[in-house]
């Protein structure tokens, strides 16, 4: 079976000899923290809203004050830890991607074993396979992309989303979802939104996949529609930075 990148579950032995990444660590050590201090924000929110009893201990705000600290420092700590990165140069000046999120992406990505762009795709829970987008099947069973990848992904692209004009990603969604209008009117509007989230993310993975690549002195290869169908459009990644600087959605 082939395994999504660098989200593989190492045996016992791979365990004690293969640190985790110290962005792997970071990103999982934030949603932790994150996750804890929305738990105890939200019971202290009920027993305000007299939801719940109480009187809320001085302790329990003293410690969600603590938590949101801690939130920050790993924010801070992931900013360290992007700068030498080699996908920064161009990841880092992509609107609506701040440390949280560039840290969820490159955390469950090896460059190295992603050759091509649809190998990324494929990784990130984007590809096709038979005709059929691969999903997790009811009951269990074997998957062939990182599902925490999946969703870093998703949260770019409705970053994207959120930045209205802002963004030239979010030209690449609003065309796409004209073209599903007219293509496809029996979809619904939640159809075709989710498909063109999906055309934005894939074009965004293409991009990173690139300047990654090519930053890393490694080979890439033409899009598979260029290669193979003989499309000539290629949509350059360094047209899709800058502009307004926003903060990251995730870290606040």
């Amino acid at each position: 079976m082939e395994r999504a990148v660098g989200c593989e579950e190492p045996n016992e032995t791979e365990r004690l000899e293969r640190p985790v990444s110290p962005l792997r660590w970071l990103a999982d050590t934030y949603e932790q923290t994150q996750r804890l201090r929305i738990q105890l924000s939200n019971r202290i929110g009920a027993v305000e809203r007299e939801a719940d009893a109480g009187p809320v201990p001085r302790s329990a705000r003293q410690s969600l004050v603590l938590i949101g600290q801690a939130e920050r420092a790993l924010v801070r700590d992931m900013e360290d830890a992007l700068a030498g990165h080699i996908a920064m140069p161009w990841l880092g000046q992509v609107m609506g991607i701040g440390p949280v999120l560039a840290t969820k992406l490159l955390a469950h990505i090896d460059i190295d074993r992603a050759p091509t762009i649809s190998a990324l795709w494929r990784f990130a829970g984007y590809a096709v396979i038979d005709g059929q987008r691969e999903r997790p099947v009811k009951g269990g069973g074997p998957i062939h992309y990182c599902i925490r990848l999946k969703t870093a992904c998703y949260l770019v692209t409705t970053s994207f989303i959120k930045l209205g004009d802002r963004s030239p990603y979010r030209a690449v969604y609003d065309d796409a979802r004209v073209t599903y209008l007219e293509r496809h009117p029996d979809w619904t509007k939640g159809h075709q939104h989710l498909a063109a989230m999906r055309k934005t993310t894939k074009l965004f993975l293409s991009h990173l996949h690139t300047t990654w690549r090519t930053a890393a002195g490694l080979p890439i290869r033409e899009p598979y529609a260029m290669e193979y169908l003989g499309h000539t459009h290629w949509l350059d990644p360094w047209n899709f930075i800058g502009g307004k600087e926003v903060p990251d959605e995730e870290a606040a």
